[in-house]
């Protein structure tokens, strides 16, 4: 039986976070540690609960995980035989993107540590203006989060182990993923501040690698990952790329808004039908 469990949750939509703190709050009878991992990666401090199990809750950027993760191993993850599980948290419920998490599973199993279980659970896609879910199936994914999370948080406690098996199609999967972040880091969502910026601090004070300074205005520096916390986090939505801007749509999806959670069971239009269908597993299979 695992009792002292830490959850670390990389979140730059919310989506992370919003899974991370539902997953505390069913670990009732559990001593649970809740960390933002983006203030821990800025202390570049982190100490692991003794005889315990940590969490590393995080999204997918693209189809891989996002470099705050790979910072947060690199210089807050100490050598040792510390168990983990992993929860991937995804706009599409489909089941083969859990293979990008191979290369974070190789830099902790590099540095002596153990994952037990990885789980995925989809949730509405945000920032994204080519694909965006109507509010009858983002409802959905809303209450399939909580069911997920109930049993994952089941799992844990009992210490259930759930083997991650690497296939050749996921291995090139995950390639592509972490290329694609690449491309788009050198060439399209390099970051800008509107003239609405109200010069708040917020950002500066989010920024996991401290790549956002106050010099005559904001301004980003070479050092941004592109972890998209500050794009939502800002108040006025003043924060932008400087290309590529349909990627984002405003205002983002709004998770914590209790209407949301109501009619689960409406109909979705025509259009998303053949979708639905793809993805229906999805909410019927046992973990």
């Amino acid at each position: 039986m695992n009792k002292n469990i830490d959850l670390i949750y990389f979140s730059g939509t919310g989506n992370s976070r919003e899974v991370a703190t539902e997953l505390a709050d069913v670990l009732e009878n559990c001593s649970v540690r809740l960390f933002d991992g983006a203030i821990v990666l800025k202390n570049s401090s982190y100490t692991p609960v003794a005889q315990g199990v940590t969490g590393l809750v995080f999204p997918l950027y693209f189809g891989a995980a996002p470099k705050s993760v790979f910072l947060f191993l690199e210089k807050c993850f100490k050598a040792g035989s510390l168990h983990l599980f992993l929860i991937v948290t995804n706009g599409l419920p489909y089941r083969f993107f859990i293979q990008s998490v191979n290369p974070l599973i190789h830099v902790i199993e590099k540095k002596g540590g153990n994952v037990f279980a990885v789980y995925q659970v989809a949730m509405p896609i945000q920032m994204s203006g080519f694909f965006e879910y109507p509010d009858v199936f983002s409802n959905r994914l809303l209450h399939e989060m909580k069911r997920r999370v109930k049993k994952i948080g089941s799992y844990v406690v009992r210490g259930r182990s759930f083997p991650y098996k690497l296939t050749m199609a996921g291995s090139a999967f995950s390639r592509l993923g972490q290329f694609v972040q690449l491309l788009l880091r050198m060439y399209g969502l390099g970051l800008e501040v509107t003239g609405a910026c109200e010069q708040c601090g917020l950002c500066i004070r989010g920024c996991p690698v401290s790549a956002i300074v106050m010099d005559r205005g904001v301004r980003f520096s070479s050092g941004c990952i592109l972890c998209m916390r500050c794009i939502c986090s800002c108040p006025v939505s003043a924060i932008k790329p400087r290309r590529l801007k349909r990627f984002f749509s405003y205002p983002l999806y709004k998770l914590s808004s209790e209407s949301r959670m109501e009619d689960n069971n409406s109909k979705i239009s025509r259009k998303w039908s053949f979708f639905e269908k793809t993805i229906s597993g999805y909410f019927n299979e046992d973990l």
